[in-house]
């Protein structure tokens, strides 16, 4: 959605420009021409940054300036501007022109000596600093350093001159500017070796260096003097520091300003050997801004040669340094404490979140630019590897470098948005500056108007070659996402440098089958397979590190402890919801929770989790998806609330809220007496004695609807209900309790959970040691998976009659296989949430339930069922016949005790009755609650579970089941046949019962067979359970021992439409009929994929998954181009993989393979003369129009095709 209103802003902004420039071309032509021209000098300007003109900041400064004074010019004197009052004044016109000028001259110098300014953010290592004359730092060496400190700036002060321009400078002062250049120079030349290495880490060099000018004139080249004393001369004295210094402002300046630029930075780094060179390299990294050593190789340095040379040095010394680890030298014991990796990532929804922006990535977990939690430790520990110092040291020169897809624009403009961010990150704990490798403008246009990842990938795999020919002794980790295009890069520098690629984490920000270049097989037989790491949070990513033995176990803890300090620092107010907060906080302890076991295993201190935030306090009532609870206690690491579930039947539960609610409203009123207005004491008027007049609330009993037995002090109830004001409510949501042997102290304590009719003893029942678990899946809450573990120990139910002791195994056929949930009592480690039952006599249970479970409390009430008329009866009935006289017979009473009743949970014995209606009425109420006995689940301790439900309920358990019917004699079967005969013949007028609700059952949409895309790979569809929506799901691309495959559950929200591996829809594809077809589309239901045989006319296969075997480039009968032509594929070769290719203008044929042609989309060429062409938006327009011939497919939804007959449901 994102894409298409960028797409929309992007049309609105260009047609709004057209019409803008239109209307100005009729208002002002001439002003608007040199406008237009003027702009597009300034393109040609600022796109083409190896030009001449950009090789010297004068150059630069001189273009601006002119640039302006033209845009002045034309302003003021053109004779259509709005703003030409030089046509009236030409005086005044001129001297806004020359102020003009002078303005943008004076503020681009300002920009540029900000620049040249600044100085690199170094943090060196103490060998860096080491010289090969360097000694301590004495009072004596401090006092001449600032002394000729002191010199040279007040030297440079008198060549820089902040308003007067350095050319006008020159000719008013020219012996004395050069006289005091020759003084620099000479100081440079004489001072000490430590001295010179102490001055120049002190010195502004890249202004330095800029304000000392090469006088042509007068043979006065004291800018390459200069340089050439620190760089060639003086080179051998310098430490690794100072070098970096030098680079750095040789760099500012633009080596391009000197012929000899070139020759100067090569010197610097052939003089630099092996593990010096190693860190000359990884400081000139480190300065925190885009100078940085392959902007110098690649794109300051012109000459090729000189490129090379220098990449042939590196390439020799990273041998050397190879050998001395061969050889096992002194040298290589220092190298041996650093794990020498360099580390890669990417930054939008890497090191960041993008929030699901477009461009720049589509990971909504997050809120955009939120910092990912752990994900710096995570860099830090990779840095810092397994051997060495434990901790990570100041002195350390990092080696975080950061592949970007945001395009290079002039000069640094678009990369100081990063820089900063990195600045921030290095308070929020960034171990150390990081470099940045920026894409290009082509390779961005193409992915934000074709949606093409692949240029994407290809430039950041670009950028990994060109770096790692920079940096040969290292080897290399990658991070990235699956967003966009970083897993085909990774896999391309993985091509490129197989060796030196250690690892590629990829954190997954959407589906996996969407990731662009996704394709395990490939990675299987390439041996990518075993390096790469899709992980959802940075202490998964650690976990894997530290098996592949690139972290050690103490950086799994700091990296989990960073992730709870990181998760815990974001902002409430950044977080999409609450929702998001909560599935992220149960993600990231997830991964906590797998890192401590591996920490436990190690036999190192375990991390903390993420505390949550308590939402319901102690004693509050709740509603929770099995029944109404109070509040007991909270575990904050798992966001578990300990509750009491109240599972006693429905009407005890609305009898006891009732009389918790009368006795409130008694108790207030004995707070708050109301003395009534007696009738006696007003008047006619409404008025007192005294003349004050009272008014009287009036208030309506609820009317009694179909229920003549609602009692007296039901309606008082509903009286007390609407008199509560909120602190009533308030007080509502509060319980008190004592102990574990007894419930609430409050009138809503539960006595023995039944009537008095019941026979039961009215004692509190107290709460015994049973434990019942059901594991709550983190993931799909609305999917519970319950189990029954209890030991209890019971001698009788509650009837009296003993109970058996069975240990059977029990499952309800319409769950999901139970998980073992048991844990080992004696351990106290914290374990993800599930729930655990201790249970009471009287129906109240202890239970754990994740706090996504829990929603606010809301009074119980029974159902609200609508009564059917009795059907009439039929022509013929059997009755008895008796000798005695008539006496009016009870009928039979339903659901007694003992009796038979069949639930979709099994055979059961009815326990609690059905109560006996009162005299008058002939049936019983239909939301009067009855007990069962399930006998056939019976629990560790003999006895059996209890259900709970309405008479109604059992009566369509019945009508469900009718093997459970009574046989009829067959007297009455024949009269009942007959009956029902003549009732359907004669149509008789009787009412027929009103049928019962059907039980609500989830709708089916993979058909049997269909291969579907689980989060465990591909699967088939075995069979489909209505009645919770779950599949069988068969993982045929797991084999176990024996050739079977294990089989899982999934509802439908956990799969996915599949797909052939690695096909497309509307690409190529080779099927096992040996022919070659576009994959029209994919029937989602059934997974059948619609093959278009391109080679024989009308002809369309209908195939499964396992037959399409692989995509291809071209089908046989399609239209390629190769370089030497347009030609259509005649034939292609399985065994080869090659094509014969008949090229159209003549008689000739090629054999090639892939790479050697490009297929001919159809819908790609308009010919003739459009709109399109003429404007050159046929990428936009197409993108508009979805045109698919203009935008690279991904593995997304399926499409119906014209071809296909079915269609596609949601």
């Amino acid at each position: 959605m994102d894409k298409i209103v960028l797409m929309l802003g992007v049309l609105l902004l260009l047609v709004s420009l057209i019409l803008a420039v239109l209307a100005m071309f009729a208002r002002a032509p001439i002003f608007l021409s040199c406008v237009l021209s003027l702009l597009y000098f300034l393109y040609v300007f600022i796109s083409d940054e190896k030009h001449g003109i950009h090789d010297a900041q004068e150059f630069e400064n001189r273009f601006w300036t002119i640039f302006v004074l033209l845009l002045a010019t034309a302003a003021f004197f053109a004779a259509d501007s709005p703003l030409a009052f030089g046509l009236w004044s030409p005086s005044l016109g001129f001297l806004a022109v020359l102020g003009c000028g002078f303005f943008m001259h004076f503020y681009d110098r300002m920009l540029h000596r900000k620049i040249l300014g600044r100085a690199p953010e170094l943090r060196p290592s103490l060998d860096a600093r080491a010289g090969p004359e360097s000694c301590p730092r004495a009072e004596e060496k401090v006092k001449r350093t600032d002394e000729i400190l002191q010199q040279i700036n007040a030297s440079l002060a008198v060549i820089d001159q902040t308003v007067m321009p350095s050319t006008f400078n020159n000719i008013v002062k020219g012996k004395i500017i050069m006289q005091h250049e020759k003084d620099i120079i000479a100081e440079m030349q004489d001072a000490r070796p430590d001295v010179l290495n102490d001055l120049i880490s002190r010195l502004k060099l890249g202004l330095l260096f800029y304000k000392v000018k090469d006088h042509r004139r007068v043979d006065g080249f004291n800018r390459t003097q200069l340089i050439e004393t620190l760089a060639i001369n003086r080179v051998s004295h310098l430490n690794v520091l100072s070098k970096v210094y030098v680079l750095d402002g040789i760099q500012r300046l633009k080596l391009s300003a000197n012929v000899r630029g070139d020759y100067w930075a090569q010197n610097i780094i052939i003089n630099t050997k092996q593990d010096q060179l190693s860190q000359l390299k990884t400081m000139s990294d480190n300065k925190g801004d885009y100078y940085n050593m392959h902007k110098l190789i690649y794109n300051d340095i012109l000459s090729k040669l000189v490129r090379k040379k220098i990449l042939g040095h590196f390439q020799t010394e990273a041998r050397k340094q190879a050998s001395h680890m061969a050889l096992r030298t002194a040298r290589s014991k220092l190298r041996a404490t650093r794990p020498w990796r360099k580390i890669l990532s990417d930054v939008d929804d890497t090191l960041v979140s993008s929030g699901g922006s477009f461009p720049a990535g589509c990971d909504r977990r997050y809120a955009k630019k939120v910092l990912y939690p752990g994900v710096l430790a995570f860099y830090r520990e990779l840095d810092l590897g397994v051997t060495g110092p434990d901790d990570w040291q100041d002195d350390y020169a990092g080696n975080l470098t950061f592949l970007s897809a945001r395009p290079h624009v002039y000069k640094d403009y678009s990369e100081k948005k990063s820089f900063e961010k990195f600045r921030r990150l290095r308070e929020r704990g960034m171990h150390s500056n990081a470099s940045l490798l920026a894409g290009d403008i082509e390779s961005g246009a193409g992915f934000v108007t074709k949606n093409d990842f692949g240029a994407l990938a290809t430039k950041k795999a670009q950028n990994f070659r060109e770096f790692s020919a920079i940096y040969p002794e290292y080897k290399y980790v990658f991070v990235g996402d699956n967003g966009q295009g970083d897993l085909a890069a990774g896999e391309s520098m993985y091509e490129h440098a197989p060796d030196r690629l250690e690892a590629l984490y990829v954190q997954v920000v959407q589906d996996r089958g969407k990731t662009y270049g996704y394709d395990p097989d490939r990675w299987r037989r390439n041996g990518l397979a075993a390096r790469i790491c899709f992980f959802e949070n940075y202490p998964d990513a650690a976990l894997d590190a530290a098996h592949k033995g690139l972290i050690r176990p103490k950086g799994v803890r700091r990296v989990c402890q960073a992730a709870v300090r990181d998760f815990l620092y974001i902002d409430n107010k950044k977080w999409p919801g609450a929702r998001h907060k909560l599935e992220r906080r149960a993600e990231n302890n997830q991964g906590i929770f797998r890192a401590n076991q591996y920490l436990e295993g190690c036999g190192e201190e375990t991390s903390e989790y993420i505390r949550a935030e308590r939402i319901w306090q102690d004693g509050q009532f709740v509603r929770t998806p099995f029944g109404l609870a109070v509040v007991r206690s909270f575990d904050n690491v798992w966001n578990m609330y300990e509750v009491v579930l109240d599972w006693r039947p429905l009407d005890n539960q609305v009898a006891s809220h009732n009389e918790k609610q009368l006795h409130k409203l008694k108790t207030q009123m004995d707070l708050n007496p109301i003395v009534p207005l007696s009738s006696a004491s007003k008047n006619a008027n409404g008025q007192n004695d005294n003349g004050v007049k009272h008014l009287e609330t009036v208030m309506e009993f609820p009317e009694l609807e179909d229920n003549p037995t609602e009692s007296k002090e039901e309606i008082e109830d509903d009286l007390h209900d609407l008199a509560e004001d909120k602190q009533e409510k308030h007080a509502d949501a509060k319980m008190e309790y004592s102990g574990e042997d007894q419930m609430f102290d409050s009138p809503m304590s539960f006595d023995t959970g039944f009537s008095s009719s019941e026979n039961v003893n009215h004692e509190r029942f107290t709460f015994a040691a049973t434990t019942a678990t059901a594991d709550l899946k983190p993931e799909a809450l609305r999917d519970y998976r319950i189990t029954f573990n209890t030991n209890i120990k019971t001698s009788n139910n509650i009837n009296g009659e003993p109970t058996q002791e069975s240990n059977d195994k029990h499952e309800s056929a319409a769950l999901p296989p139970p998980i073992d949930t048991s844990e080992d009592p004696s351990t106290e480690k914290p374990k993800p949430p599930g729930m655990t039952f201790p249970r009471n006599n009287a129906g109240i249970f202890y239970a754990k339930i994740h706090c996504r479970c829990i929603s606010q409390y809301s009074p119980p009430s029974l159902p609200i069922i609508k009564k059917s008329k009795k059907e009439g009866g039929g022509l013929f009935k059997v009755r008895s016949v008796n000798a005695r006289p008539a006496s009016p017979k009870t009928p039979e009473f339903p659901h007694d005790v003992n009796s038979l009743a069949d639930t979709p949970f099994g055979h059961g014995k009815v326990f609690r009755p059905l109560p006996r209606p009162p005299k008058g009425v002939e049936e019983a109420s239909t939301t009067a609650m009855v007990g069962i006995y399930l006998t056939s689940w019976t629990l560790a301790d003999g006895s059996h579970p209890k259900l709970y439900c309405t008479s109604l309920s059992m009566d369509l358990w019945k009508q469900q089941n009718p093997s459970r019917k009574k046989t009829k004699g067959n007297i009455a079967s024949v009269f009942a046949l007959v009956s029902k005969t003549v009732r359907r013949i004669a149509k008789s007028s009787t009412v027929a019962e009103s049928k019962a609700p059907e039980r609500l059952l989830f709708k089916r949409y993979y058909k049997d067979g269909a291969i579907v895309m689980t989060p465990l790979g591909y699967g088939q569809v075995q069979a489909f359970r209505q009645i919770d929506g779950f599949y069988v799901i068969s993982l045929v691309s797991w084999t176990m021992v024996g050739s079977c495959h294990p089989v899982a559950y999934y509802n439908k929200d956990s799969l996915s439409d599949g797909i052939a591996a690695g096909c497309h829809e509307r690409y190529p594809v080779l099927t096992s009929l040996n022919l070659t077809g576009i994959l029209i589309s994919v029937e989602p239901t059934t997974g059948v994929h619609i093959v278009s045989i391109v080679s024989v006319p009308n002809m369309i296969c209908y195939l499964q998954c396992d037959h399409v075997l692989r995509p291809i480039k071209a089908a046989v009968g399609e239209n390629v181009l190769t370089p030497y032509g347009e030609g259509i594929v005649m034939r292609y070769n399985v065994c080869s993989d090659t094509y014969k290719i008949k090229f159209a203008k003549w008689d000739a044929a090629v054999y090639c393979k892939g790479e050697g042609f490009d297929r001919v989309a159809e819908g790609n060429f308009n010919s003739g003369f459009s709109l399109r062409s003429m404007l050159g938006l046929g990428w936009l327009l197409g993108n508009m129009n979805g045109d698919e011939g203009w935008s690279q497919r991904s593995r997304s939804n399926s499409v119906t095709s014209a071809y296909s007959s079915r269609s596609h449901t949601s």
